[in-house]
């Protein structure tokens, strides 16, 4: 079965469920550096318009979980660095969620990808 927005001709958002969508080149790219202690990702460079619906401000900065950053990287809108400014591999994201940092899982990856290339806006709840 294979579920699509079928209320957007704008083949970026519409990809079949369960399926990694197509990495693009973006014009706006926000970079990200990746907290282990927190399980979360600094906004280090926001570009675009991404960042008024995604993450949560602490202090000051914006932060962003880990299916944020994985679906963000995926498309092409995001890159992650790690303490030495290195780019971190869409695998090590892949990587983080399967093994639940952040209290992330990939079934609840997989429902929020389908929801978010839905057009909705999530967020978690309950998290101080």
């Amino acid at each position: 079965m294979m579920l699509v927005n079928v209320h957007s001709d704008n083949e970026d958002h519409c990809h079949a469920y369960g399926h990694i969508p197509k990495l693009q080149f973006r014009k706006y790219t926000s970079k990200a550096r990746w907290n282990e202690g927190l399980g979360m990702a600094e906004i280090v460079s926001n570009k675009g318009r991404t960042w008024t619906t995604t993450g949560i401000v602490c202090g000051g900065k914006i932060y962003s979980f880990l299916e944020d950053i994985l679906f963000l990287a995926e498309i092409g809108a995001l890159q992650v660095l790690d303490d030495e400014n290195k780019c971190i591999s869409l695998e090590d994201i892949y990587t983080k969620v399967a093994a639940g940092v952040g209290g992330s899982s990939w079934e609840s990856f997989e429902v929020y990808r389908h929801l978010i290339s839905l057009c909705y806006i999530l967020k978690r709840h309950s998290f101080c």
